[in-house]
């Protein structure tokens, strides 16, 4: 059974996530295998299964990684004290750091996101539960006040992060990269849509 690394193994585990990174996205996640990997790494079958059980625990182990990094980007960039728009704004900028970042894993995601999807989602949503939560919440302030339609707040933000992920998956995969300017208007056109106008 795989059990966590000790500090000896987290030098092992640290290479084989580099390797698996970039073997995944040169070859393609499918196309890779365990021989391809522990030959890359320059260790044994023995090794990889002492720490992953396959291929698809060691994406899951990249993935929480990245995750992570979004959750505290996110977190770092949102506040309590910020006007909805502003905190909406401050974490469009921190996930499109993040991801363009970590662009070779969204280019893995990419390939293997059906397969995977309920499993990403999840991982997400538990990524971005304390910065979730205070995003809703702003927008349910809105909702009370008369400023934002009556929408369920996760809808909204489904929405918009959507929308970001396709801005950013034209630019992994057409070269177009997305500005500032694009990710304001992205913002502007879907509080347009969300909010009430005298």
């Amino acid at each position: 059974m795989p059990h966590a690394p000790t500090a000896n193994g987290s030098d092992k585990t640290l290479r084989l996530r580099e390797v698996a990174l970039d073997l995944f996205s040169r070859q393609g996640f499918e196309a890779t295998t365990i021989d391809d990997l522990v030959a890359a790494a320059g260790c044994g079958k023995g090794t990889f299964y002492r720490y992953f059980p396959n291929k698809e625990a060691l994406l899951d182990h990249l993935l929480e990684d990245h995750f992570a990094r979004l959750g505290d980007a996110v977190e770092r960039a949102v506040t309590a004290d910020r006007p909805l728009a502003a905190n909406l704004l401050a974490a469009i900028r921190a996930y499109v750091a993040v991801t363009r970042h970590d662009r070779r894993l969204l280019e893995i995601v990419e390939e293997v996101k059906v397969r995977m999807c309920h499993g990403l989602e999840k991982k997400l949503f538990q990524a971005f539960t304390p910065q979730y939560i205070l995003l809703c919440s702003a927008i349910e302030l809105e909702i009370a006040a008369g400023r934002f339609r009556p929408i369920p707040p996760s809808l909204f933000l489904i929405a918009l992060f959507g929308a970001l992920h396709m801005l950013l998956f034209r630019e992994i995969k057409l070269g177009r990269k997305a500005t500032d300017s694009d990710l304001k208007q992205v913002l502007a056109i879907m509080l347009h849509g969300a909010t009430t106008h005298p």
